[in-house]
């Protein structure tokens, strides 16, 4: 399978990177209540194939985390190919559009600026390699009316991360917060898939501000445009399951 899947050669000098990665993988297992206690072999060979190739993709990490955070060291048994299959087509389903949800007017300009910038460098930096595009609506659709249309939802749906601007209360932005919370609802999924920011200005109570549902979800304040960027790529990455080692 690792040959045929070209994570390694048929040569004999690399066996000593297959047996360093059956180190490293029955370390991962070792640190793991739920792994150490299974003994899925297509789940081991899957392991071990995200760590031969590890060196390039930077995948190891990212498959562990969804391994373990789905539970799938229950498994009794699978088939390496098909779970490996399975976690790429995820992996890079992730590489989509990130919905920008905000108030259309000259002063959400620089916060726009700041999450497409934000975006570029976790673009930039990524590992494995992940492209990200921001879409603002109104960027594409120039000289029509801003309304909730089938084609907005449907790129909501389409996106693999939605971004809400929540700092003038726009009920458009909460529509499409409350749509993505809404499919996740129906699929049985996590709220996980979106990011509240908001503006702390002089003289605004942002606790008011913003509406009494979305209160208890996590927000991003910031003051100034740079505290937006640091926290937003920090966000955005652990989306993608891009932290730091």
């Amino acid at each position: 399978m690792l040959i045929e899947k070209k994570a390694i050669s048929k040569s004999a000098a690399k066996l000593p990177d297959v047996q360093a990665c059956f180190k490293k993988v029955e370390s991962i297992y070792a640190a793991d209540d739920d792994l150490r206690n299974k003994h899925c072999l297509g789940l081991f060979h899957a392991f071990v194939y995200f760590c031969l190739t590890d060196p390039k993709r930077k995948m190891l990490k990212p498959f562990r985390q969804w391994v373990t955070g789905n539970r799938l060291a229950a498994l009794k048994e699978t088939d390496a190919h098909a779970l490996i299959e399975i976690f790429e087509s995820i992996h890079t389903a992730k590489a989509r559009t990130v919905f920008v949800s905000m108030q259309f007017s000259d002063d959400t300009d620089d916060t726009y600026d700041t999450i497409k910038r934000t975006i570029d460098a976790v673009n930039a930096d990524a590992r494995p390699r992940i492209k990200i595009e921001p879409l603002r609506i109104d960027k594409v659709n120039k000289g029509h009316s801003y309304t909730i249309t089938d084609a907005i939802l449907t790129a909501i749906e389409e996106s693999g991360l939605l971004i809400a601007d929540l700092t003038h209360a726009n009920p458009n932005v909460y529509h499409e917060v409350g749509y993505m919370m809404g499919l996740n609802r129906g699929k049985g999924l996590k709220q996980e898939n979106f990011i509240l920011v908001a503006k702390e200005e002089a003289g605004t109570n942002l606790d008011k501000k913003v509406g009494f549902n979305l209160r208890g979800v996590s927000q991003i304040r910031f003051k100034k445009q740079s505290d937006l960027e640091t926290k937003l790529a920090k966000h955005i990455r652990k989306y993608y399951e891009l932290g730091d080692e």
